[in-house]
């Protein structure tokens, strides 16, 4: 598995300063977005899932593949990558049809599907014997300059140039993402200086469980989280000899809330990965309750709301040197982190060197981060993980959560400058 291995024993230093540590954590995890705007049309989310072997990626919306595919459909070869995107799908103002197109026998086994809503991409498609024509998936917008209007968001198309021998296309709402693809020599298919290929929805109106969480765990764990407005969060526990994070996406159904495909990265005792299905329920502003349940155990929680959502910040205000702790699930260390006002981040210790960038989700405090792992000192060698940044500027806090492209190791950072 890999693992940060930047540590002088296996000891991890959270056991050596739990409470530094377990503090600063839940000072940083309790972030979220700021809402804004959305448009009225029906939307739906499109999930993207990943063949390691290929090195293929799939989005779908459809509620049947969904399920076929988390269900092991094709032997449990398409994983999901945590990763989803808002599309619309049912037609408004300024939306058009993205037409679905699969490429069949012609590269089989390696078959690949293709989306576009550009009309010109697909006339031509419909004439080449290679693709099939499988029908509209969803709506999405599209604008010539590569500027997306008030209430959407840019989404990113990448082409792998066939180096699995067989196209395919990478559809993307993180600009964290589209740079990474980007450095493995991935294609950008896009219009304007950020080559954006179209828009999407805009961040949706808040859940129930947006916010900062605080509580505790039937385990005995301290737990802190944050949930987004789009239900994605962040819940991090510690506790006895217990120490590791819980990500994934709820879904809602008025306070009612369930992620069946969440993970749960323990850190200690021993580094493991589990599926997690999450569930619960959340009042909001005021609590939230809930069950973690893995192969290996099940503990309830109980939590109550921690506050307002952060104040939107810039990258000149995050801008710093921060003093703070490195960990996975190999262990920690003790590092000082720089992020420059462009939003370059930087730092070394013990023979692992850390670089990347924050690109700020709008005016908010929360970003989405890339982190490249480098030196002798690192198992991920040169391996870039991808996940989000959110600045706390009551105590000039910054906290990063990041993902190995396995999805077999989770990157934190916490600290303070």
């Amino acid at each position: 598995m890999n693992a940060l291995r930047c540590v002088p024993s296996r000891v991890s230093r959270w056991a050596r300063a739990p409470a530094r540590s377990a503090a600063l954590a839940a000072t940083f995890l309790v972030s979220t977005l700021a809402a804004v705007a959305c448009l009225a049309q029906p939307s739906g989310t499109a999930v993207e899932y990943h063949h390691a072997s290929f090195n293929h990626y799939f989005i779908t919306a459809d509620a049947g593949e969904i399920s076929f595919l988390d269900g092991g459909g094709f032997g449990g070869v398409w994983r999901r990558t945590g990763q989803t995107i808002p599309v619309w799908i049912a037609a408004g103002p300024g939306t058009l049809e993205t037409c679905r197109f699969f490429t069949g026998a012609t590269y089989a086994p390696k078959s690949s599907h293709f989306y576009t809503p550009y009309a010109h991409e697909c006339t031509l498609l419909k004439s080449d014997p290679r693709w099939q024509y499988e029908g509209v998936a969803f709506q999405l917008m599209v604008n010539a300059t590569g500027v997306c209007p008030g209430g959407t968001a840019p989404l990113y198309r990448l082409y792998n140039n066939n180096m699995s021998g067989a196209p395919n296309h990478r559809y993307t709402a993180s600009r964290a993402i589209f740079e990474q693809m980007r450095a493995q020599t991935w294609t950008p298919e896009g219009s304007g200086p950020a080559t954006v290929f179209a828009c999407i929805p805009g961040s949706t109106q808040a859940v129930a469980g947006s916010g900062y969480w605080d509580g505790t765990t039937s385990a005995g764990e301290q737990i802190f989280g944050a949930m987004f407005d789009d239900g994605s969060f962040y819940f991090l526990y510690a506790g006895g000899s217990s120490v590791g994070l819980v990500d994934g996406r709820a879904t809602f159904s008025g306070s009612s809330f369930s992620a069946p495909q969440a993970r749960d990265f323990v850190m200690r005792p021993q580094p493991a990965e589990y599926v997690a299905n999450v569930s619960g329920t959340a009042v909001a502003q005021s609590r939230m309750s809930g069950t973690i349940a893995t192969s290996q155990r099940t503990r309830t929680f109980a939590a109550t709301y921690a506050g307002a959502t952060g104040a939107p910040v810039s990258l000149e205000q995050i801008a710093g040197t921060y003093d703070g702790v490195a960990a996975s699930q190999e262990g920690s260390i003790e590092i000082l982190l720089t992020v420059s006002p462009s939003g370059a981040v930087s730092g070394s210790s013990a023979g692992c060197t850390f670089t990347g960038t924050l690109w700020l989700r709008g005016t908010t405090a929360s970003a989405d981060a890339t982190i490249v792992h480098g030196g002798t000192g690192c198992a991920l060698g040169s391996a870039s993980t991808t996940g989000i940044a959110v600045y706390m500027p009551d105590v000039n806090g910054l906290l990063i959560v990041t993902q190995s492209p396995d999805l077999d190791d989770v990157f934190m950072f916490v600290g303070v400058k």
